[in-house]
């Protein structure tokens, strides 16, 4: 081949079809790109609003809950120290012996409850460690 034809060939218009233009291959790839990431990003949004919506309601329905716990405990615990006190102070009985007994029960409540707590830290601090 001469090369006045290899420049012929050279100069020749390029086919359309089969090269790569950047409305045909570089727009459509980025387009689909950034829709990737707009859905990502929306995805991401709604699981983070669906994780606050799911504390908030925990919220407003739990410390309600907690509060009618707590109020309902402490009136039975004051119901229940009044029985012990009328039981205990019945005519047989010594006057010192309602109150002696009522702090000796709630002494060792208290130090049953505490020392599990205790307990319960020494032990998950051990197998911590």
């Amino acid at each position: 081949m001469s090369p006045s034809a290899v420049a012929a060939v050279d100069n020749a218009a390029p086919n359309r079809e089969s090269s790569p233009t950047p409305e045909n291959s570089i727009w459509p790839k980025l387009t689909h790109a950034a829709r990737a990431a707009l859905t990502a990003v929306e995805s991401q949004l709604t699981i983070y609003y669906l994780k606050l919506m799911t504390w908030i309601v925990g919220f407003l329905m739990m410390i309600p809950v907690a509060v009618f716990m707590a109020i309902v405990g402490i009136y039975g615990l004051i119901l229940l120290d009044r029985a012990a006190d009328i039981a205990l102070s019945t005519p047989p009985n010594p006057a010192w012996l309602s109150p002696l007994v009522r702090g000796g029960v709630y002494s060792f409540a208290l130090f049953v409850a505490f020392g599990s707590v205790l307990w319960s830290i020494a032990r998950i601090s051990k197998t911590k460690a």
